[in-house]
């Protein structure tokens, strides 16, 4: 006798589950039109305040198709059907609404509490100042509009309770344990949304500070005033913060770019942003602004230097969103071999461990979650992401070399660049060039340990590729 899976156990609350290896989902199209007898029939059958009247299908596709019953009040019988599905559907959306402004208002927080901790490092000069400012406000605001939204609403069953930073800021409390269409549709829409607003929230201010705020200012105050010093500071034009919108423009940019693989809107949205940004903040800067004082090129290469991670970042998520079987199916790769060799997983342990965990409790899963999680990590070898994992390899072999020559191996190359360091000042010294200061030297050196750098990259990257390549052929 064979059990029949295409109704979902009793016990699993996921929104799809197995049937031997095909993955089984409800029909969430509602294509066939509910009559208003069948769902009052329904609706008739739950208790007053069940969870049922928000979740039952039926009920569901039943104000679906009719958008009109949603519009209070409700004082008629098909109002009524819907009246509590109405409720839990403006709930949503007035939480991704208020939870986008709230994004918005904390990292204007952020920026007024960074600008006074920064002035207490006691910079020298405003570059390492603008410098301090960007990194500390860019990390901030992608905390809070990237990464803390993903973590809030992940389902991390095995987060021991002892660590209670993740207890106090709701780290894992959520419900969702993957990439679904309900977290698109939950977050992946309130991640949008707080993307576009910030595409004029960003960029709008600067302009209404200078040519609004500013001249009704000097207007009711600077009559007042005798003293030239206090008229000079009421007439003088805002400054351009440098850091502000660079941190500004890297938030935007790392986010859209990590979330873009399953989220295409994204880059509809970081296309307008760059045509905005630039207009707004060329008017601004050229009109509007004071003349800003004399940077260096630091700020700038360090905002170039961030965007490799952000890539990084895209081919993780990527391959996670590309390789979850319930969202785009594809067949293995032949680079198969070579996960199950990274991951430590064979084929047969990853079904078997995908299906238990589909199938399983809420108990269950709250054990078997981080093994479900190293099965994810084998889907990397499917035919729609086998190229992003070869990206994110060649990304883990850069930055695994980068950082250890960084920070174990800096004890030992330190001494021997401060002799290419003395050599080339010397060198410069015996050729004629007096006039040539140590900080010139310093910024030589530097450019050619940068130009080490590339040079080790394009060495890593072409090595990776034949290694990865002949085990490919291999397999």
């Amino acid at each position: 006798m064979v059990v029949n899976k295409l109704k979902p156990p009793a016990a699993v609350s996921t929104a799809s589950w197995l049937s031997g290896r095909q993955t089984v989902v409800p029909d969430s199209s509602c294509a066939m039109t509910i009559t208003t007898e069948l769902a009052y029939q329904k609706w008739s059958s739950f208790s007053k305040g069940s969870l049922e009247r928000v979740t039952n299908p039926v009920l569901n596709c039943y104000c679906r198709q009719n958008p009109e019953l949603r519009i209070p009040p409700y004082d008629t019988k098909e109002k009524e059907i819907c009246q509590d599905w109405s409720y839990e559907e403006n709930f949503k959306v007035g939480r991704i609404v208020g939870g986008t402004f709230a994004v918005i208002i904390l990292n204007q927080l952020i920026l007024m509490v960074y600008e006074v901790l920064v002035a207490w490092e006691r910079h020298c000069t405003v570059t390492e100042v603008a410098q301090s400012q960007l990194l500390k406000l860019f990390l901030s605001q992608f905390v809070n509009t990237g990464m803390l939204v993903l973590l809030v609403n992940a389902e991390l069953k095995e987060i021991p309770a002892w660590f209670v930073p993740f207890r106090v800021l709701q780290i894992g409390t959520g419900k969702y344990d993957d990439f679904n269409g309900e977290w698109y549709v939950a977050i992946g829409s309130g991640i949008c949304l707080t993307i576009f607003i910030q595409v004029f929230s960003t960029t709008v201010p600067p302009l209404v500070k200078s040519f609004c705020v500013q001249p009704i200012l000097a207007r009711f105050f600077g009559r007042s005033q005798v003293i030239q010093d206090r008229m000079d500071k009421i007439y003088t034009l805002p400054d351009w913060n440098i850091s502000l919108r660079l941190a500004q423009t890297l938030n935007v940019m790392f986010v859209i770019t990590m979330y873009s693989s399953g989220l295409p809107i994204l880059y509809f949205v970081g296309f307008v942003y760059c045509i905005v940004a630039f207009w707004m903040d060329k008017w601004c800067l050229l009109h509007g602004s004071s003349k800003p004082p004399a940077f260096n090129q630091s700020i700038i290469k360090t905002t170039l230097h961030l965007f490799p991670l952000a890539a990084f970042l895209h081919t993780i998520v990527a391959c996670w969103t590309f390789g979850n079987q319930r969202l785009f199916p594809s067949p293995w790769s032949r680079l198969l071999p070579l996960a199950e060799m990274i991951f430590g997983m064979d084929e047969q342990t990853y079904n078997e461990t995908i299906e238990a965990y589909l199938n399983a409790n809420e108990e269950v899963k709250s054990l078997t979650q981080g093994k479900y999680f190293r099965a994810r990590t084998v889907d990397f070898a499917r035919d729609g992401c086998w190229l992003l994992l070869l990206i994110f390899l060649v990304f883990c072999a850069y930055y695994l070399i980068y950082w250890v020559l960084k920070i174990f191996l800096k004890p030992f190359v330190a001494p021997f660049m401060f002799a290419v360091k003395d050599c080339c000042c010397k060198k410069n010294k015996h050729a004629g060039d007096t006039t040539l200061e140590w900080k010139d030297c310093v910024r030589k050196s530097n450019f050619a340990a940068m130009s080490f750098h590339v040079c080790l990259l394009q060495v890593v990257v072409p090595f990776l590729c034949i290694v990865v390549a002949f085990l490919s052929i291999s397999c």
